[in-house]
């Protein structure tokens, strides 16, 4: 029988995983697949982990990740992509504005011969104005900067097995999932959904860890952002000598050459630029600390297996 993977990682969701189970297994209860739910504690500090260790599997196998701290949901992912050896992995939020019942939709599309099916979202629901726009935003800038068109993707992804390898090998320590699963190739397809409204709780992703997301995703794929120094330099240079030469040109002409307040706007535009020249290079020298470093992705301090009428199985392990 075919094997099937459900990879979530768990963040502050001890209201709502017992839910996210049931859903997910109703779902299957249709379906010819031999299911495996790996949910991974990215650290929580409410009761997310007691209610997974709480869960008691009925035609499934229970897979239970605790990380030592907060790594992030990327780190999580891979987390949970280490202990995945099926024939298909699914990736989905717990949170279940991911629809579960689209995963049908996936499976049918892989059967057919797809080995990525990305859900994508038609609209996002319960996010403000602003955010929206934002969003819109990053991925116009990541398309420019990356030539990669992850506008509406999710992390919402069926990989087929020799994806799920291809992704576990990638050496690297900072990178964003969605963005590299695309980069990977392969046969892909997608399928769109709307979103579901949030059923508990409210998410964990702040401002700052989005803003970090979005620097570490366009420095860790595409080295436009450095070539934008050099339109930056080659621009001032022309700056220089045309306004050089009209200095020169006024002196010999004998014409007072005035303006302290463009000497002040001039310094001011060539300090911001010369500022935003030092934060893009510092982007890309923090990706080198860390991938220099080479620390692991996340480490686990807590991890359980749980099959239907066993006993758990607890082990420790570092990743």
């Amino acid at each position: 029988m075919t094997t099937v993977s459900i990879i979530s990682p768990v963040y502050n969701e001890g209201n709502g995983i017992s839910n996210f189970v049931e859903e997910v297994v109703r779902v299957f209860s249709r379906l010819h697949y031999e299911l495996t739910i790996i949910l991974v504690d990215d650290g929580s500090t409410d009761n997310s982990w007691s209610n997974v260790r709480s869960i008691v599997p009925e035609k499934f196998k229970l897979i239970g990740i605790k990380l030592a701290k907060n790594f992030g949901k990327e780190a999580a992912i891979a987390a949970g992509l280490s202990l995945a050896d099926s024939d298909v992995v699914i990736t989905i939020d717990c949170d279940l504005q991911h629809p579960p019942e689209l995963m049908s939709t996936m499976l049918g599309l892989w059967e057919k011969g797809a080995e990525i099916v990305l859900a994508v979202k038609e609209e996002r629901q319960q996010e403000s104005t602003l955010n929206r726009l934002a969003a819109k935003g990053f991925y116009k800038v990541f398309h420019w900067v990356t030539e990669n068109d992850i506008g509406g993707t999710s992390d919402f992804i069926l990989l087929d097995r020799k994806v799920a390898d291809a992704l576990k090998s990638l050496p690297e320590k900072l990178f964003f999932y969605r963005g590299v699963v695309q980069w990977l190739g392969f046969k892909q397809q997608s399928v769109s959904f709307i979103p579901n409204n949030r059923e508990n709780g409210k998410s964990g992703w702040s401002f700052w860890k989005k803003l970090r997301l979005a620097i570490d995703s366009l420095t860790g794929f595409s080295a436009k952002p450095l070539i934008f120094i050099w339109f930056l330099t080659f621009l001032f240079l022309v700056f220089s000598l045309l306004v050089g030469g009209d200095a020169i040109i006024s002196k010999i002409m004998g014409r007072s050459i005035g303006g302290f307040s463009t000497l002040i706007l001039v310094i001011l535009i060539t300090g911001a630029a010369i500022l935003s020249c030092f934060c893009i290079l510092s982007a890309y020298i923090r990706q080198i600390f860390y991938e220099v470093k080479s620390r692991p992705r996340f480490l686990v301090s807590q991890h359980i297996e749980l099959e239907e009428g066993s006993e758990p199985i607890n082990r420790t392990a570092r990743k």
